[in-house]
């Protein structure tokens, strides 16, 4: 008699947040089938945005993503009311996926430069796609600053989200920090533009067209 398919359980975000808080071996097993439904989750909705990502640049992506939802979590970190735990795994793999774009794009267009020259933002003739122009500012930002998280701040500032929001979608554990991110970063560019001044119009171009 043959045997019956073995029906693979589900588990609820509470499960999943002890899975992650303990070391029982029961949770193992509840954080393995989590990263499989959750990365087949985040991958359906982000692969229409990245068609051209091969297996290798997605197992790079959520590797990275893997280890950044466990370490916030685990650090306390509190998500908004309502936010199911593969909602906030996806928020957490769509900035990994720009930033494995950004560094696609940056390997094409960015030279290398004396620590004395200036490093110039993108060319923005020409027509572009707005989430092309965004992910040239981001890594513009991360040239200047050299932050990944008080350049994702200040973005998450730009796009209109609040400090206590921005707290879900980045490693700082207080709205304090978030805003010392920010001016930290503001400061960073302001060094810059009073260093290199002939990059100000550039620049001013460039967030015109964002």
């Amino acid at each position: 008699m043959p045997q019956a398919d073995k029906v693979v359980r589900a588990y609820d975000d509470s499960e999943v947040l002890d899975a992650i808080k303990s070391s029982h071996a029961q949770g193992e097993i509840i954080l393995t089938w989590f990263f499989d439904f959750a990365r087949t989750y985040a991958r359906r909705y982000l692969a229409r945005k990245y068609p051209e990502f091969d297996e290798n640049a997605w197992d790079s992506i959520f590797a990275n993503v893997d280890i950044k939802f466990v370490s916030r979590l685990r650090k306390g970190i509190e998500l908004q009311e309502g936010t199911r735990l593969t909602t906030y795994y996806t928020s957490i793999a769509k900035f990994a996926a720009l930033d494995h774009l950004n560094d696609r794009k940056s390997a094409k267009y960015t030279q290398e430069v004396e620590d004395h020259q200036a490093i110039a933002p993108p060319d923005v003739e020409g027509q572009m796609e707005r989430e092309e122009q965004q992910a040239r500012i981001r890594d513009w930002l991360h040239h200047i600053i050299g932050n990944e998280q008080q350049v994702a701040v200040m973005l998450l500032q730009a796009e209109g989200l609040s400090f206590r929001e921005i707290l879900e979608q980045t490693e700082y554990q207080s709205e304090g920090a978030c805003r010392n991110a920010v001016v930290k970063g503001k400061k960073k560019i302001a060094k810059h533009l009073l260093d290199h001044p002939e990059t100000a119009q550039i620049l001013k171009s460039l967030l015109k067209h964002a």
